[in-house]
């Protein structure tokens, strides 16, 4: 679980995705529901660095439909702090006009802490121009 969030937290979504599902494989339910939110928010991400907004709006949806019915610590992760984190990613992709599509797609990268963690601010991952 560490490794995607470090790699998450890094900008490296696809990674994480990767990472989190090999944590997905190794599990039995209700775990797999639950890590299965992590890899879409991940997916959610990568879409948004992508600019592919309704592809970042989708992944959001199914990633908190997951993650809402999940502790608030799972694996030593602050869920509680990310689901807010999600949640207000997605009104803001929602509401955003085409103008200010890029500047959410430079700063509106969520960031999952350890449970209990304060939270390190640190740059927002570069967006990827396509």
């Amino acid at each position: 679980m560490q490794e995607g969030r470090s790699l998450f937290n890094d900008g490296k979504f696809w990674e994480a995705h990767e990472a989190w599902e090999q944590v997905w494989r190794r599990h039995e339910e209700p775990w797999r529901y639950f890590v299965q939110g992590l890899i879409q928010a991940a997916a959610a991400h990568h879409q948004l660095r992508r600019g592919i907004r309704h592809g970042a709006i989708k992944h959001l949806k199914n990633a908190l439909a997951k993650l809402d019915s999940a502790p608030a610590e799972l694996g030593g992760l602050d869920l509680e702090d990310f689901r807010l984190k999600l949640r207000h990613l997605e009104v803001e992709l929602e509401r955003a006009r085409v103008s200010e599509f890029d500047r959410l797609r430079r700063a509106g990268f969520a960031r999952l802490n350890n449970r209990g963690v304060p939270e390190k601010r640190g740059p927002a991952p570069p967006p990827v121009d396509v």
